[in-house]
């Protein structure tokens, strides 16, 4: 390891570009290499699947920095560039067959979409979770006039209401029974079925996919039950894999992601942040992956701060939120599946509302429903007790 070996962020994320500017913000002075594997700058993913697949964005509004920022900030981008591999004990990763050394080590990595063995090599079945996927998606959008789409979770269900305002035709397929979004514990899955059924969209829930064939331009899904169902392009939304192959030879654990402890460090001076890193949460005990926003931009903040100067943060509870079908849905904590659903302010049948879970008499989950003045304050008033 070289004196000048700095800070190594393999990965070109929003954690990843966040990590950075942290750790310049907080006074590092030392060299600064990211790496990344995708061919652009770092940008966010969340108008992806809404405003950049509608058209009321250019995608070059989704990036998160520039080439000047990088260079005034005096780090290293290096685009296109995958990483291989990490040699934990010599404080080594391989990019390429190319050694590099590092006196800290930020995994920034993320996940990539899942997909099926059985629709491999058919053209009209893709995935969407980065900008060269969203921008595949919207040209092959403009061909068609019937979209399958396979998930029904938060990326299902954005992807299926921009669609559908595109003025597509759309189909909903899942093997489980109602559509569910992350950490809400199924209490509002009624309602978000409903809001579908309600824009013309057609659901296949409760039923696996058997077989997926090519047939002349258009893609067959085979059922379980027997049935079959034709469409011209078929989008995959069924979760996530890790970006963990590079580091199977590493020592850490990366059985769901790469576990961390409280301050994100893996393993003596290696750190993980964003959509692969699986953090010890102190208010549960429990490791927790958080594949959203708020948590990638708040690991880095950490870890960058950590790195500079020594100084733990406090990681917030999780934050989520989403957009469907012009219902803006938020969500922070978890609300539990075995807890009643409380509502606090407004109706379900208003489509306007603030609902929470309850443990013990502390908030464990806070979930508002077009209702963001009331959600801030409900919030606010969470955030100020303690969590069990």
């Amino acid at each position: 390891m070289t004196a000048s070996a700095g800070v190594v962020i393999a990965g070109g994320s929003l954690a990843a570009f966040t990590s950075a500017e942290a750790l310049r913000a907080e006074g590092f002075a030392g060299r600064i290499q990211i790496f990344s594997g995708e061919d652009c700058l770092p940008y966010n993913r969340p108008p992806l699947s809404k405003q950049v697949l509608l058209g009321t964005w250019d995608a070059s509004k989704c990036f998160i920095t520039t080439p000047e920022r990088i260079q005034d900030l005096n780090i290293e981008f290096h685009s296109g560039a995958k990483v291989t591999g990490l040699r934990s004990r010599e404080k080594k990763i391989l990019i390429g067959d190319t050694e590099h050394d590092f006196d800290k080590l930020i995994i920034a990595t993320g996940v990539r979409a899942r997909k099926i063995d059985m629709s491999e090599n058919i053209k009209k079945v893709i995935t969407v979770r980065n900008l060269e996927d969203t921008l595949n998606l919207k040209e092959q959008l403009a061909k068609v006039t019937h979209v399958g789409v396979i998930g029904s979770g938060v990326l299902g269900c954005e992807i299926a209401s921009a669609i559908s305002d595109l003025g597509k035709k759309v189909t909903i397929l899942d093997q489980i029974s109602l559509p569910n979004l992350p950490m809400s514990g199924g209490h509002i899955s009624e309602k978000i079925k409903e809001l579908f059924i309600e824009n013309n969209v057609e659901m296949r829930l409760g039923v696996g996919v058997k077989a997926i064939n090519e047939i002349g331009d258009k893609v067959e899904i085979q059922l379980n039950d027997g049935e079959s169902i034709e469409v011209e392009l078929l989008v995959l939304a069924i979760g996530s894999v890790n970006n963990t192959e590079w580091l199977a030879e590493s020592g850490l654990d990366i059985s769901n992601g790469v576990l961390c402890d409280d301050k994100g460090e893996a393993a003596t001076d290696i750190f993980a942040v964003g959509d692969v890193a699986r953090w010890l949460d102190k208010r549960s005990g429990a490791a927790i992956k958080r594949e959203n926003q708020s948590s990638a931009i708040e690991q880095g903040l950490a870890v960058g701060k950590y790195i500079a100067t020594g100084t733990e943060s406090v990681i917030s509870r999780s934050f989520f939120w989403s957009e469907i079908f012009g219902q803006r849905i938020t969500l922070v904590g978890h609300l539990d599946p075995k807890l009643d659903f409380q509502i606090l302010h407004g109706s379900l049948a208003d489509n306007s509302f603030v609902g929470a879970t309850f443990a013990d008499g502390s908030m464990t989950g806070l979930l508002g429903w077009n209702m963001s003045k009331e959600f801030r304050q409900e919030r606010k008033k969470m955030e100020e007790t303690v969590n069990v």
